[in-house]
């Protein structure tokens, strides 16, 4: 999932009151974004991946690499 699906999913899925938009952007473009790209750049995931699905469209995922 891309950065940009993730933060909107975020968005709508965790204020619970008490954390603001600005609270949860700041949290994933400062930490959760940066540590999947270290992670992504050290690991390959996807090439080490039997099947690659991309789900940036809930209800329509689609397969990106068998």
């Amino acid at each position: 999932m891309d950065a940009k699906t993730s933060l909107a999913r975020a968005l709508t899925r965790d204020p619970d009151g008490s954390a603001e938009a600005d609270l949860i952007r700041r949290k994933y473009q400062e930490r959760y974004e940066p540590g999947w790209q270290i992670y992504a750049r050290k690991e390959r995931p996807e090439q080490k991946a039997d099947a690659v699905i991309d789900n940036r469209e809930v209800l329509s995922p689609g397969i990106i690499r068998r």
